[in-house]
């Protein structure tokens, strides 16, 4: 048996179904969310399809939750079966493993989607600033790190005064490197009253296109 199934064997796979089966391909397309099922293939733990909007990620878990492979092309090989494979009863623990899953892909979930608004929030000359001081920041005493992460916090928010913009992208075009950041940046600081970042606490109402979900799940059995 091969270890892994290639994606474009996969796509081939469905492409043929839908030709060939088009009633069972339909069906199958409109199945809802959260459908679950069971079969013995020698292996235990539980495969796991997780997704929030057009993120999505396939788990093979062991019988307590532990993530075993995220690999696709291995963990669709471990499910190949054929339309004649019996199914199995569920592992007695399959639903609280299932829901340790989704509560672990929704801290994921909820650090990519921080990690990439927050990545398109800054401005090529904020990015560039925050690269030196945190550079900076490895090889400071004490008192200067504390100086720096109040620096930090504060060219993070967004700059909603054009002469902060103007200040930040000249000490990009000139390059400045060392202390140079950390001094402009300081009198910027003082100048403008600037507080550090706050992250909002609001509730922005999260919308089915962000909220995560389980798409199916499988439960494999050692033996029937």
């Amino acid at each position: 048996m091969d270890e892994f199934v290639d994606m474009n064997e996969a796509l081939e796979i469905i492409r043929q179904l839908q030709e060939d089966h088009p009633d069972l391909y339909r069906r199958i397309a409109e199945l809802r969310d959260g459908i679950r099922c069971g079969y013995a293939n020698g292996r235990s733990g539980s495969v796991v399809l997780c997704r929030a909007g057009r993120y999505r990620q396939l788990y093979w878990v062991d019988e307590h939750g532990n993530v075993l492979t995220r690999d696709a092309p291995y963990i669709l090989n471990l499910m190949k079966c054929t339309p004649d494979t019996p199914a199995a009863p569920l592992p007695a623990d399959h639903n609280a493993v299932v829901m340790q899953v989704k509560h672990a892909f929704e801290r994921e979930q909820a650090s990519r989607q921080a990690e990439q608004q927050h990545t398109l929030a800054l401005t090529k000359a904020q990015r560039y600033v925050l690269d030196e001081l945190r550079a900076l920041y490895a090889e400071s005493d004490d008192a200067l790190r504390r100086q720096i992460a109040v620096l930090d916090a504060a060219f993070q928010q967004p700059l909603t005064r054009p002469a902060i913009r103007t200040a930040l992208n000249r000490i990009r075009r000139e390059s400045l490197t060392g202390r140079a950041p950390l001094e402009a940046l300081t009198q910027l600081y003082h100048l403008y009253g600037m507080e550090p970042f706050l992250p909002q606490t609001a509730d922005h109402g999260a919308t089915n296109e962000t909220l995560a979900c389980i798409v199916c799940s499988e439960g494999f059995v050692k033996q029937v």
